[in-house]
């Protein structure tokens, strides 16, 4: 005969572990969306105005990844 012991570990339950990681998949969308309209409002900029704002080109990607990770 089987015997089954059930232990609970200490610390968050599964549902609040699958909570919490369906949260953090909200955060990252969220993110990124915001990284893609920040490269897209860049990017539609000519170089001109790029350049009032002391800004080039290849600066696009690190300018918008700090407005939506801030890093």
């Amino acid at each position: 005969m089987a015997y089954v012991a059930a232990t609970r570990l200490p610390g968050k339950s599964l549902s609040e572990h699958f909570f919490s990681l369906i949260e953090a998949v909200k955060d990252a969308h969220t993110r990124r969306r915001h990284y893609r309209q920040a490269y897209a409002e860049l990017s539609g900029m000519n170089g001109r105005e790029l350049a009032e704002f002391g800004l080039h080109r290849g600066d696009l990607e690190e300018i918008a990844r700090r407005e939506a990770y801030g890093e």
